[in-house]
């Protein structure tokens, strides 16, 4: 299941760099990012601590260059705001890891290729992790001007009402490109629930399944 973060945060990570290089983001914007980041930092550390223990040979483990790269860019980069040198390059290593998780996951997920609950979990976080971090961010970056979206606490309480469907109506997109994004998380709200809905009914079937086996053995 760590596996599936991992590789979730990656992507965010991803999307996190391309739009630094090509957005001048504001205040309340970074506080997202730097929130964010401070997350995902906190679910790689905790990958790379758990394969550390499984590891039977801990200090090749450790010396290894790629796992080195990998604690590395566990760092949260607000640690570095002082230090740009520092910053670009924990920013190099960020890019390292995320190609790295990628093939490691795309290798995994062939391996379970016929492992539909698998698939299924692997769907659902990654859309709803995309979904709670992107959406707040993109929001605010097209909203921050006008509109009544101006912080980074009204871009979170936006995205999960309209990801959840509730839809309160305090805040709410005034601008075409808002309006597109909020119909997108609209409907990635409702595909999660779909989702959510076929992963709870292949463990019911599974475990009922599992059941009649037992019975049958008995």
């Amino acid at each position: 299941m760590s596996d599936i973060f991992v590789f979730s945060f990656s992507m965010y990570l991803l999307f996190s760099l391309v739009l630094q290089s090509v957005v001048d983001v504001g205040v309340e914007v970074n506080k997202l990012l730097v929130l964010f980041d401070f997350i995902s930092c906190i679910v790689f550390l905790y990958d790379w601590i758990v394969r550390l223990i499984e590891d039977k040979s801990k200090f090749k483990y450790i010396i290894n260059p790629l796992n080195i790269i990998d604690l590395v860019a566990s760092i949260p980069f607000m640690f570095f705001s002082n230090y740009m040198g520092y910053f670009k390059i924990i920013r190099l290593l960020r890019v390292v890891k995320i190609i790295k998780t990628s093939i490691s996951i795309f290798k995994l997920h062939k391996d379970v290729a016929e492992n539909k609950k698998y698939f299924l979990k692997m769907l659902f976080l990654t859309l709803f992790i995309a979904i709670m971090v992107i959406s707040p961010i993109m929001i605010l970056v097209v909203e921050k001007d006008v509109g009544n979206i101006k912080t980074a606490e009204d871009a979170i309480w936006w995205t999960y009402c309209t990801i959840s469907t509730i839809g309160y109506g305090d805040k709410y997109p005034v601008t075409s490109l808002g309006r597109i994004v909020t119909v997108f998380v609209s409907l990635g709200g409702i595909t999660l629930f779909g989702i959510a809905g076929g992963i709870l009914v292949s463990y019911f079937f599974s475990s009922v399944t599992t059941v009649k086996e037992s019975k049958k053995e008995e």
